[in-house]
């Protein structure tokens, strides 16, 4: 069973590839995956972990995983209610528990782009496609998806986990 480990990246500088990259080279090498989340992702389910090992143990082949979420740019990780502006924590979790009871373990391959607030990924494929690239805060998480699928890595998304993304819900600019 390849094991995962949750990191949430932060820096003061500017370059959050070079962030992502440093956690993913200092990461002990006994976790073959990578689950990179955002601050401002909340987990509203109990077995998120168990989804997420699951997924792994079922497509050692992803060159990404990833969930479903309120909040994002990337279209394809949305739910398809689409945004939701709410901060209700209580009306999000029951759309997460929704979803758990509804697609459960199910899996979708999806097309890039892939937003950053919830990317897994194996070590293996970083590797393979040279890690993140870039500068500044915006566009390093897309980048990677788009260059993970040119690599004829497959990118999939978990039906079945959902987690709450505060992602700009002031309205204000992430940078």
């Amino acid at each position: 069973m390849s094991r995962f480990l949750h990191v949430v990246p932060y820096t003061t500088g500017r370059s959050l590839a070079a962030a992502y990259n440093e956690v993913v080279e200092k990461a002990d090498q006994s976790f073959d995956w990578i689950l990179i989340t955002d601050a401002d992702v909340m987990f509203l389910t109990p077995t998120y972990g168990h989804l997420i090992q699951e997924a792994i143990d079922k497509h050692p082949d992803a060159g990404i995983l990833t969930c479903l979420t309120n909040r994002i740019g990337a279209t394809s990780q949305l739910t398809k209610d689409g945004k939701m502006g709410s901060a209700d924590l209580l009306h999000l979790r029951n759309v997460a528990l929704e979803r758990y009871k509804q697609y459960g373990s199910t899996i979708t391959r999806i097309r890039p782009p892939v937003s950053g607030f919830f990317m897994l990924f194996p070590r293996i494929a970083w590797k393979r496609v040279g890690g993140f690239r870039g500068s500044g805060r915006l566009g390093i998480d897309w980048d990677f998806s788009y260059r993970i699928s040119a690599a004829g890595l497959p990118i999939y998304r978990m039906e079945g986990l959902f987690v709450a993304h505060f992602y700009r819900l002031d309205g204000r600019s992430a940078s």
